[in-house]
Order: structure tokens, then C-alpha cells, then sequence
């Protein structure tokens, strides 16, 4: 191979990792009550009970906007189960549904 076959493979190669990198999302997701989303790759002063909790120096528990929820990308997702039940809010709940067991009474 000459030398410029090789600065051309070690380019490909380059570039081929940088890509890689760049891809990749930010660790974490979050979504505030207002509904401000937010990403980002440092979570701060979360184990610190005197301190408020913070996602790229965004304060995630301010009493005017607290997080809904925060998302950890590095972990796998878990599997939805076979049958659940999801409210108009976009909660679910895990397991069929089925009848009440004869606790309800029907309006006849």
C-alpha cells in the first residue's frame, strides 16, 4: 500500500469513530411540569439531601417547575408487558383488565 492509501484509511477510520460519538444522545432525558424538555450528560447533587438535585445546572426540583420524570439512557428499557391498562394521561398500568369480582353492582 503506498502512503497515501494509508492517510486515506486512517481518514476513513477517523471519521468513521467521530461519527460514531456524535450520534450518540446525551445521558440523561428529563421533562419539567411546564414542559420544558431537557438532556444532558451531568446529573449533579442528587445523593446530597441538603442540596437540590440538577441536570446540567438546571435545579430539577424548583417548587415552580419540578421534573416529571428523568430518564436514564445508558440503561435498557424494560419489555411492556402483554396487557396493560393506559390511562388518558399516558400512565399505564401492568396486568389484563378484567372484571371487578363481583364488588361492583351492575345498574339494571
Amino acid at each position: 500500500m503506498t502512503p497515501r492509501t494509508w492517510h486515506l484509511a486512517w481518514l476513513l477510520i477517523f471519521l468513521g469513530v467521530a461519527n460514531a460519538r456524535a450520534d450518540k444522545p446525551p445521558r440523561y432525558s428529563a421533562l419539567m411540569t411546564a414542559g420544558q424538555r431537557l438532556t444532558g450528560e451531568k446529573l449533579a447533587d442528587w445523593h446530597d439531601k441538603g442540596a437540590v438535585p440538577k441536570l446540567e445546572a438546571q435545579p430539577l426540583l424548583d417548587a415552580g417547575n419540578p421534573v416529571r420524570w428523568l430518564r436514564d439512557r445508558s440503561l435498557p428499557q424494560p419489555a411492556l408487558p402483554m396487557a396493560y391498562v393506559e390511562m388518558h394521561t399516558g400512565d399505564r398500568l401492568p396486568g389484563p383488565a378484567g372484571a371487578s369480582g363481583g364488588s361492583c353492582r351492575s345498574s339494571r
